[in-house]
């Protein structure tokens, strides 16, 4: 066994300091442009972390056996433009919660605070600064095949990722609500319900770990506080190869490749939730390997050749679960409150005597309880492309190119219902 040192890889940025006040010409959700979840590349997809420094190891011309190769490579990086992930997720960077009864009028990117528990004279403005950072060791292991058919190999890809998604969230409030000190009898509750019971700020509305007045659970999903973490296995790849053109200057061959769901699904516990690999779909593709050595010198010490790895797969539907607004509500409309209304009523009736064909049962939910659903959803496409040239001089090794990356946009098909 040949044991290969590869190349550290290091993705950093530099992140700014920011202010905000209480401006009022933010807008988001602008055109419904929010999302409930946020999805990244699969830490294991990644053709330049399997090809950098041990390519020389695989894909060998003039083996008459058995061949393996194992690899480590250790890998740090952060997300760069957290306005971005902002903008993705909110429609901007400021969200501005206001109260029923503050004074400002409320515009339809406002969001009420009193959903949250919050005095009906409460504002505050949150900014978020969104940040992923991921620690990879990517173990690799080749097997060339050649003693039994030449250019016939195996290779086996298994990431281990540490992940840290933060929103970065920062509050500002502007009025912590002392004029109405308590929601009065008849609107939260049949009873008033004073100040001390209520949150104090919206970050501790959004931890949900409070109720109050009628509402009997607190928020379940779409949560947004500090910085969640996760270790896992991003996903187990297999790929069985055969280069039908191998020579001591060239190879080019085609593979099939498999990954199996070793990473977290979906649980929409967190807007901001993290992920690690592929959101535990099964993959199946193919793809090309090739090079081409463009120089030699004669005394065999400077080496430039061409690298070309393209792979494309298809991810098949998992099970996962998403939150969703409500078409007609608007921005951030699944953070509402419900009450549940059964019939018939008893005990209540209509201005003619009559009975009331429903009643109010005393029971406020948080919309996104209920609006938070298991889906099946797929991928049609996903490709990942790398081209570089590598550059040789005896045990130097210097690299230059471009990784390409896309994938199709997401199939959502059999949502559980809405309950009735």
């Amino acid at each position: 066994m040949k044991g290969v040192k590869r190349l550290m890889i290091l993705a950093f940025c530099v992140v700014g300091m920011r202010t905000f006040a209480g401006s009022k010409k933010v807008v988001c959700g602008k055109k419904g442009l929010t999302r409930t979840f946020f999805s990244t590349r699969s830490q294991a997809v990644n053709t330049v972390r399997e090809l950098v420094g041990w390519q020389e190891q695989i894909h060998k011309f003039g083996q008459e056996e058995l061949y393996t190769t194992l690899s480590l490579v250790a890998e740090y990086g952060r997300s760069f433009n957290p306005d971005k992930i902002a903008q993705f997720l909110f429609g901007c960077d400021t969200l501005i919660f206001l109260g029923s009864r503050v004074k400002d009028e409320r515009t339809s990117d406002e969001i009420l605070a009193d959903y949250f528990g919050l005095p009906q004279d409460f504002k505050s403005i949150i900014h978020v600064s969104p940040r992923i950072t991921n620690f990879i060791m990517d173990f690799d292991w080749y097997l060339g095949l050649d003693g039994c058919v030449p250019g016939l190999y195996l290779k086996v890809h298994l990431p281990i990722v540490h992940t840290k998604w933060d929103l970065n969230l920062n509050e500002c409030i502007v009025d912590e609500g002392m004029t109405f000190t308590a929601y009065p009898a008849g609107y939260m509750s049949d009873k008033p319900i004073e100040r001390s019971e209520l949150p104090s700020s919206v970050k501790e509305a959004f931890e949900g770990s409070t109720t109050f007045g009628d509402m009997r659970e607190p928020l379940n999903f779409g949560k947004m506080f500090g910085r969640q973490t996760l270790t896992r296995v991003a996903e187990l790849q297999v790929v069985f190869g055969y280069d039908f053109l191998l020579s001591d200057w060239y190879h080019c061959g085609l593979n099939l490749r498999v990954a199996t769901p070793t990473g977290n699904r979906s649980s929409a516990e967190f807007i901001f939730e993290p992920v690690v690999g592929n959101g535990h779909h099964w993959e199946l593709g193919g793809g090309l390997t090739s090079h081409v050595q463009l120089y030699e010198s004669e005394d065999e010490k400077h080496r430039l050749a061409l690298y070309l790895d393209a792979n494309v797969t298809h991810l098949f539907s998992a099970k996962q679960k998403r939150s969703f607004d409500f078409c007609k509500n608007g921005f951030f409309s699944r953070y509402i409150l419900l009450e549940q209304i059964d019939s018939p009523s008893s005990g209540l009736n209509s201005a003619n005597n009559t009975p009331a064909p429903n009643q109010y049962q005393g029971r406020l939910i948080p919309a996104i309880n209920e609006t938070t659903l298991d889906a099946k959803i797929s991928i049609p496409v996903e490709g990942d492309v790398v081209i570089k040239f590598a550059y040789q001089r005896d045990a130097l090794e210097l690299d230059g190119g471009y990784n390409f990356w896309g994938r199709s946009e997401e199939k959502l098909k059999d949502r559980d219902c809405f309950s009735n």
